[in-house]
């Protein structure tokens, strides 16, 4: 069943979907636990923009998946 293309799409969404959670969890909890012990506006704002700039990579993987979701439903 992993060699149809139905199975490879299946394949190729879990290796994107694992660096998205990893992202997440390693990298975008941290940034916003620290945004709210924020004393300062400027400290949030620091901190608003590197979430933003990784939050981008989290959502390109996102869209791949629901691209390659899309995909599996259209019977790829």
């Amino acid at each position: 069943m992993l060699n149809t293309p139905y199975g490879i799409t299946y394949i190729v969404a879990i290796v994107v979907a694992v660096p998205v959670i990893v992202l997440g969890a390693r990298f975008l909890v941290p940034i916003g636990q620290e945004m709210a012990k924020a004393q300062t506006r400027d400290e949030v704002l620091a901190r608003a923009a590197s979430f933003m700039q990784i939050g981008r990579y989290g959502m390109a993987g996102m869209l791949v998946m629901l691209a390659l979701m899309v995909a599996m439903h259209a019977g790829y």
